[in-house]
């Protein structure tokens, strides 16, 4: 299984966490009670280490829980280790609370969904096994009588300990299994089938959350020059090809440089830089271009060339319906330029001044293609 978690997963983990502490707060109420009825069968002493090593371990694990990150193997451990802490200290507080009459046996219900979380049918049904196997040996050093009434109350907690982790294991496994399997749906309504990139929706996704979440990125709109020539002359299976071919160059081109590459529509791309570095987008987009412009396609025995147009702004504010708007005015006037070029300026400030007025003004610089 994946190690890392998800969100819900880490949602759960808190609330077992949380079950934890009202558990070891109730347990010396419960213990009381019951030495009261038998004070020379309940051992105070034993319970109180019990106790301060369950606090400890509460204490610290707890803290781990809230400062490490999900996904790291501190977090992982410390997670699945909870269970390792759980069946010995249930194993524990059993022996010493009456064994299987214990009024605190249905803890392990929940010992045994928390397992399930982590290991799903096969790791929930085989710790039920396990807490079947502790408890039986608890109630046979205990040198209880197997009356009728012990072997009754005693084969009912084994059954439905068997039952919940079939049950349990079962309802996790199914609802990852969803889970998954709508993930991966999602994945592919956001992936063009043609360029294996990123879909116009994802795009609109992503720019909206670099939106919201105020980050400082770069826009860049780039568009094939001529490419209806390509369908024309070549044929659109021809053109397909291009088209994949560009898309990976854009994919794989954008990796060192924290960007991401989509496909808008058409022969056109877009790629996000999340970065505030302009001379390192400028690299960035100065290295597609010439890449592109040096892929070699064979067509008819006829080998042919093709060349692309970046427009780019920079956004550092965090919302405009014009953003998009702004980098197609650079890819107009790149197109404009004599195509093979990127025009890119500095800062973009959600300003509706036309581009023609302010045509290479200050901030804004055009690299031209051969």
């Amino acid at each position: 299984m994946n190690s890392t978690i998800r969100k819900s997963d880490h949602h759960l983990e808190i609330s077992f966490f949380l079950l934890r502490w009202l558990f070891l707060i109730s347990a010396p109420i419960v213990f009381y009670f019951l030495h009261q009825d038998a004070p020379a069968f309940y051992d105070w002493s034993m319970f109180g280490v019990l106790w301060l090593f369950g606090f400890i371990y509460m204490a610290v694990t707890q803290a781990i829980l809230h400062k490490s990150k999900q996904g790291t193997s501190l977090y992982f451990w410390n997670t699945k280790g909870g269970v390792i802490f759980d069946f010995v200290a249930f194993i524990w507080l059993i022996a010493i609370t009456g064994g299987v009459y214990s009024p605190l046996f249905p803890i392990a219900y929940l010992i045994i969904l928390h397992v399930a979380i982590y290991w799903e049918l096969k790791g929930a049904v085989l710790f039920s096994f396990l807490l079947s196997i502790g408890t039986t040996f608890i109630t046979i050093i205990g040198g209880t009588p197997f009356s009728t009434n012990l072997w009754l109350v005693y084969s009912m907690n084994q059954l439905f300990m068997l039952l919940m982790g079939l049950l349990g294991g079962f309802l996790v496994t199914r609802e990852r299994k969803h889970y998954f399997e709508k993930r991966a749906l999602e994945e592919v309504a956001k992936m063009d089938y043609l360029t294996n990139l990123r879909n116009h929706r994802s795009f609109q996704e992503t720019l909206q959350n670099y939106l919201h979440t105020n980050q400082h990125f770069w826009l860049v709109l780039a568009d094939l020059d001529r490419f209806k020539c390509v369908n024309d002359k070549y044929g659109h299976e021809m053109g397909d090809q291009v088209l994949a071919k560009v898309g990976s160059v854009l994919d794989y081109g954008v990796e060192g440089y924290s960007g991401t590459a989509f496909r808008y529509g058409g022969e056109e791309f877009s790629i996000l830089f999340k970065s505030t570095d302009r001379d390192q987008v400028a690299a960035a987009l100065k290295e597609l271009k010439d890449k592109i412009e040096n892929l070699r396609f064979l067509a008819n025995e006829n080998e042919f060339s093709i060349s692309m147009s970046f427009g780019c702004v920079e956004c550092t504010e965090t919302e405009s319906s014009n953003l998009v708007k702004m980098a197609d005015d650079r890819l107009y006037e790149a197109k404009r330029a004599g195509r093979n070029t990127i025009i890119m300026n500095k800062t973009w400030i959600g300003t509706e001044q036309s581009h023609l007025e302010r045509e290479y003004s200050e901030g804004e610089y055009r690299v031209e293609g051969k």
